[in-house]
């Protein structure tokens, strides 16, 4: 597979609505939607931390059109 601007920017937005969108039921009554990397991103960017782990089950759970994009992330992990 070739590796175009186009598909990078068409990976780039895929990644970060899943990042700002994934989120969990919180288990809690009342409590809502916990989004999962919200926290993470937030550690980010005030330098507590220096990696952000995504899983990619759950990039594949929010959104099935994501399988590809998961499966690409897995043969060609050293680029992510």
């Amino acid at each position: 597979m070739e590796v175009t601007i186009e598909l990078l920017f068409f990976i780039s937005a895929k990644i970060k609505d899943f990042l700002q969108g994934f989120y969990t039921s919180s288990g809690k009554p009342g409590q809502g939607k916990e989004f999962k990397y919200a926290k993470r991103i937030q550690s980010l960017a005030h330098r507590e931390s220096v990696e952000l782990v995504a899983e990619l089950d759950d990039l594949v759970a929010y959104d099935d059109e994501n399988e590809k994009l998961a499966e690409h992330i897995e043969k060609n992990c050293q680029r992510y």
